[in-house]
């Protein structure tokens, strides 16, 4: 895989769709692990290690953990359009 970071701007990528999924679960979202580009076979965000938070006064700290998310992204988020996801592919997912 080629990994052009910079070019779609990963880091804001990952912080829009950190700050949707806290809007829809209503729970605090942590990214522990790294986050990286592709553009083959499309452009898409990887995202590891990614940690909800359970709900207060819930025995488990998490309410799920995913191993690995990956956001395929269209492909004219290359010439500046939206980087809303295609598709989401979760990998290792844990409820607790």
């Amino acid at each position: 895989r080629l990994a052009l970071p910079w070019l779609i701007g990963t880091q804001h990528t990952v912080q829009q769709w950190t700050e949707a999924l806290q809007a829809v679960t209503g729970r605090q979202v942590v990214i522990k692990g790294d986050t990286s580009l592709a553009l083959w076979p499309a452009p898409s965000v990887m995202i590891r290690d990614v940690w909800i938070a359970n709900a207060p006064g819930a025995s488990a700290e998490t309410m799920a953990r995913i191993d690995t998310m990956t956001l395929e992204l269209p492909w004219s988020v290359l010439t500046g359009g939206a980087a809303i996801p295609n598709t989401v592919r979760v990998q290792g997912l844990a409820l607790e």
